[in-house]
């Protein structure tokens, strides 16, 4: 049975889609997995990623799904067994049922955050939200395994700080950070950063073969 991941923070610009693609095109290429990817976010902007893709590229390591976010659960359902991941780029809200709905019948969750004063205040209550949910599914006997990141990293003491704000509340925070670099926001949806061609991803590869290593690990991907 696949793993179901989601990556959720309801504070926008935080780097959802864009670290969605990223893992997902490394899982394929460099890891072996067979990934699915939903687009349950308003906007759609993964997919719309991948229908400009298609005018530059005819092979994908892996499909994209754009769903209203209220028929997930059935989906899932119904392809979980057919991969290994199943990788979910959420709304940036919490304050939808269906949101609360998808992310309890999650194995994990990737929680990219931007360590600005006004993301540690945003993440705070999506993250009590995640508090509750995996205290209730606790008593039934399921563990949501939650994973924070720092993202667009800089070497500041606001970074640590919110890894220290992460670690109060209970969430797990990934040793590797992801640093502040322009090749990052161009990303696509069928290049692996860690393997692809290019001169322009070489200051990036050992930094996210790292990132990827551990999520993998720590996800049991």
């Amino acid at each position: 049975m696949g793993k179901v991941i989601s990556v959720a923070n309801q504070k926008g610009g935080a780097g959802k889609t864009i670290f969605t693609a990223l893992i997902a095109n490394s899982l394929v290429i460099d890891f072996g997995r067979k990934v699915l990817v939903f687009d349950v976010d308003q906007q759609q902007t993964l997919f719309d990623i991948r229908q400009e893709d298609l005018l530059m590229q005819k092979d994908f390591p892996y499909p994209i799904q754009a769903l209203n976010i209220r028929k997930l659960p059935s989906r899932i359902v119904e392809l979980v067994e057919d991969y290994d991941v199943l990788l979910i780029d959420q709304p940036g809200r919490a304050d939808d049922e269906s949101v609360v709905e998808v992310l309890m019948i999650c194995d994990g969750v990737l929680i990219p955050a931007v360590s600005d004063k006004n993301d540690r205040y945003g993440t705070l209550g999506f993250v009590h939200l995640l508090g509750d949910i995996q205290k209730l599914l606790q008593k039934e006997g399921h563990l949501l395994n939650v994973l924070a990141f720092v993202n667009e990293a800089e070497g500041r003491i606001e970074e640590k700080i919110m890894e220290d704000f992460c670690r109060e509340i209970n969430i797990q925070v990934m040793d590797t950070r992801i640093s502040r670099r322009a090749i990052y926001a161009r990303y696509n949806t069928y290049k692996s950063y860690i393997s692809g061609p290019g001169y322009e991803l070489n200051p990036v590869r050992k930094e996210f073969e790292s990132f990827m290593k551990e999520l993998v690990l720590k996800f049991n991907l």
